[in-house]
């Protein structure tokens, strides 16, 4: 507190720095120790006289007073205007000179926006350049801060955006920088105030799908997906086999609609699958930008026939083939060409039909193989295979080369004979030559009694 002292007065208020909003009140307070009867408290704004004691001259209707009791003489200024700012001076003249406390009133003004172009939402093509204009009013002279959509604050170039003050100019708009973009003004004086805009990328549907194929068979559901990424949203078409799906015919399909990250999940659902169900798919979307369509196929063949033998085999003359694939509808067989390779030329292909063996699967994956044998000694051969089920057959796969050994060795089937039954087989012949020697000794014995 400051206090400037004449004699026998003065001040027990110091100079005094107010800010005010506009429209507020703001109360100067001037308090003033051992004030005599012959003293007089005078209010002054400028050069200009405006209170003595407690009387104001000019009270603009009222909404200026000198309030306050005793010693204390607070001018109050309601309703502030912006011409109400400037210096106030308390003063008391005396016989010793005039002291006086120094005042100065500051009005500010809240922050106010307007956003150019005046819209909540504005449509913009794929390549255009909008210009948006931020313009702030307020005392002190508000700060301007953009918020962008954070995918486009993230991918932006410095040639694809201009700010300068509140002007912020988008070039070479891209579907990534649609979203909501914010104006914000703040200068300390009441709250921050903001204006948004809407900017809305519309272009043509691009359509991706994650299965082209989808191997199934009769009975089973089935969803077929594809996701469009277009702005305005498609209106989708499904066709099957060239032919717009009639849903009031076809009572097991149904079609869908899921989000997606990356766009519109357009979904066809069918259930309990039949034969004639079978075949090509399309989703053909569209809007006022363009079109896009993804085929998806629906198959009830075998598929991914892979043969997974060792390339080289453990025997000489026979080798185990095996190979595995996927169907939902069982196997029926498998076609199948083998031919040798040599150097003296080109030798036939050999070609046979496999049946399935209908051996314990984990369905649908069938695991298979065959002995080949009457093979040639270290000879290289080359196999292909396909498979067929009710609804058709793979296609052959690539040729596999195997090579039998160049190392002469039972065959496994030779092995079993020879080796499993080997005790039972000893104590056979044993039993055998027992059996033999018992009889040969009787055969002796009555020989020797028809002699004697």
């Amino acid at each position: 507190m400051f206090s400037y002292v004449s004699d026998a007065y003065s001040f027990l208020s110091g100079n005094q720095e107010i800010t005010v909003l506009l429209g507020d009140s703001a109360t100067i307070r001037c308090e003033v120790a051992n004030l005599g009867d012959t003293q007089v408290v005078f209010w002054q704004n400028g050069s200009n006289v405006m209170a003595m004691a407690r009387n104001v001259f000019n009270n603009d209707g009222g909404r200026i007073l000198v309030g306050g009791t005793g010693n204390v003489y607070d001018l109050v200024i309601n309703q502030v205007k912006l011409s109400d700012e400037g210096s106030y001076t308390c003063q008391i003249p005396g016989a010793d000179g005039t002291i006086q406390q120094k005042n100065m009133l500051t009005v500010t003004i809240p922050p106010s926006v307007d956003l150019i172009p005046d819209l909540d939402e504005i449509d913009m093509d794929i390549g255009e350049t909008i210009t948006l204009q931020c313009d702030a009013h307020g005392k002190p002279e508000p700060d301007i801060l953009w918020s962008l959509p954070s995918d486009t604050m993230g991918g932006m170039e410095d040639d694809m955006m201009d700010v300068e003050g509140g002007r912020f100019v988008l070039n070479n708009i891209q579907k990534e920088d649609a979203g909501v973009y914010t104006c914000t003004a703040s200068n300390g004086a009441g709250s921050p105030v903001s204006r948004t805009i809407r900017i809305k990328v519309n272009y043509p549907p691009t359509v991706h799908v994650e299965q082209s194929t989808i191997y199934t068979g009769p009975g089973h559901k089935v969803s077929i997906e594809c996701i469009f990424d277009a702005n305005p949203p498609v209106n989708v078409i499904w066709t099957h086999n060239g032919t717009d799906i009639d849903f009031d015919q076809r009572q097991n399909i149904h079609m869908g609609k899921l989000p997606a990250k990356d766009g519109n999940r357009e979904t066809l659902e069918i259930s309990n699958l039949q034969p004639m169900d079978l075949g090509e798919y399309r989703c053909d979307g569209g809007n006022d930008r363009g079109t896009a369509f993804e085929d998806v196929v629906l198959s009830a063949l075998p598929h991914s026939l892979a043969i997974v033998s060792k390339r080289t085999g453990k025997y000489s003359d026979q080798y185990t083939l095996k190979w595995h694939v996927v169907s939902v509808s069982p196997i029926i067989d498998y076609r199948f060409m083998m031919k040798e390779v040599n150097n003296s030329g080109p030798s036939k292909w050999q070609n046979s039909t496999i049946p399935s063996s209908k051996g314990q699967y984990t369905l649908p994956l069938y695991e298979e193989e065959k002995v080949l044998k009457k093979l040639e000694q270290n000879t290289t051969y080359v196999v292909r295979l396909r498979a067929r089920n009710a609804f058709g057959q793979t296609e052959w796969t690539e040729r596999f080369r195997f090579t039998t050994s160049d190392e002469v060795a039972p065959p496994p089937d030779a092995v079993k004979k020879v080796t499993k039954p080997n005790a039972g087989g000893s104590a056979s012949v044993a039993a055998q030559f027992a059996s033999t020697s018992i009889a040969a000794l009787v055969l002796t014995a009555l020989s020797l009694l028809m002699l004697a």
